[in-house]
């Protein structure tokens, strides 16, 4: 069953999809709301990219599709359309949390899950997310020491972010946009703390490569598209391309993985 938004408190900061401050079942969740300002297709990168995420247990706060209301109470303050009611996306709300620190020093001394760093650089090259910064990398203060680095935010996922539709996936599978470097460009300033943090081997790489390849199968593509609401605007003709898409990046991320070394190994050589 959907879980119904219960209380939406207020807005969370100036992100373009307006996100919002609300309650499910007692807890804090930020949402996005159906009919925001950036259009429906970043509530389906965000159902995708989190399906994903859990799939090969990536560190993300768990979350999924929501229902706002008539039944759900407004804060006075916010002004809410009626064409924002209906299936939204949430996220719950993370405790004691603070952006990424520029120091690879204390990312390597204090954080626990440093394993999943090259997954999570992976993993946005997969869906060619270029839009990780500081604002969606979130360090949560866990007890004795066990602080967490925790990745949120993927509205603008598969290359154009929420402008794409079934010929755009088309063009981008035509010109084999695996072989872009785009997404190590974009974000390199967080790229940079994660790589220096750790260390990193092309086997090492190529091996968790075989192990998303494993998990995210025909099978479970092809279920996690057909799991997108048509509410959303999306017809079988654009699922049948996301499919395909998405397909299509699972089966070349061993040249998704040589794109990455090949970038870390240059820019070790221009520092």
């Amino acid at each position: 069953m959907i879980p119904k938004v219960e209380v939406i408190l207020g807005k969370v900061g100036t992100g373009v999809t307006e996100p919002l401050h609300g309650i499910i079942d007692n807890n804090h969740v930020i949402i996005k709301t159906f009919n925001n300002e950036e259009s429906n297709r970043v509530l389906i990168n965000e159902f995708v990219s989190h399906r994903m995420a859990k799939a090969l247990s990536l560190p993300i706060p768990d979350g999924g599709i929501c229902l706002i209301d008539k039944q759900t109470k407004i804060d006075e303050s916010l002004c809410f359309q009626e064409e924002r009611y209906g299936l939204g996306f949430y996220t719950k709300r993370l405790d004691k949390v603070t952006n990424i620190v520029s120091s690879p020093l204390l990312l390597s001394k204090y954080i626990a899950n440093k394993d999943d760093f090259i997954k999570i650089i992976l993993f946005d090259n997969l869906i060619y997310n270029k839009d990780r910064h500081k604002g969606n990398v979130l360090i949560n203060i866990g007890k004795k020491g066990n602080n967490k680095l925790y990745i949120i935010d993927h509205t603008h996922v598969f290359n154009i972010g929420a402008l794409w539709d079934k010929y755009q996936l088309k063009r981008m599978i035509d010109s084999e946009d695996y072989n872009s470097d785009e997404v190590m460009q974009y974000n390199e300033a967080v790229y940079n703390l994660l790589i220096e943090a750790i260390t990193i081997d092309k086997d090492g790489i190529l091996k968790l490569a075989e192990n998303f390849k494993t998990i995210l199968s025909k099978d479970f593509l092809q279920n996690l598209v057909r799991d997108i609401p048509d509410v959303w605007n999306i017809d079988e003709e654009e699922k049948t391309m996301l499919f395909n898409y998405l397909f299509y990046r699972v089966k070349n991320i061993e040249n998704i993985c040589n794109v990455i070394y090949n970038y870390i190994r240059n820019r070790s050589r221009r520092w």
